[in-house]
């Protein structure tokens, strides 16, 4: 009887192991951003900014630092929230497809990842910068 049920779930589960796992979003971008919406930026016209930090001896004295921390974190917001429309859509295209499955979701998380450490280097050197300044 037993051999019966697992042969019976065996059965049940065989069509499932043969579809390719797509990759999840949440595997490629910081928990917290993960539900990122699209939010409105505030006006920071980079010219103006820079002219401004010159004539005025910083950004900091042109533009209040809560201002520009908020700007940045509703910058981070929206750059992830836009790679999360970009990557289901490219989940889209490799479900439309009659070709591979699998090889389209690798070569999707491959571009996935690649934008990620690409984002973290830049995120860096924006680090560095703000400390040399």
């Amino acid at each position: 009887m037993k051999h019966l049920m697992v042969i019976a779930l065996l059965l049940l589960c065989a069509p499932a192991w043969g579809q390719p796992v797509p990759p999840r979003w949440e595997d490629f971008c910081p928990k917290k951003y993960c539900n990122a919406e699209l939010q409105e930026e505030p006006e920071l016209n980079r010219a103006t900014h820079a002219v401004s930090a010159v004539l005025t001896g910083g950004l900091s004295a042109f533009y209040s630092l809560p201002k520009i921390k908020k700007a940045r974190k509703i910058q981070e917001q929206n750059y992830w929230a836009t790679r999360r429309t970009a990557f289901h859509n490219s989940l889209a295209l490799c479900d439309q497809t009659q070709t591979d499955k699998a090889l389209c979701y690798l070569q999707v998380t491959q571009i996935e990842n690649q934008k990620t450490q690409a984002h973290r280097n830049e995120q860096e050197l924006e680090r560095i910068r703000r400390q040399i300044r």
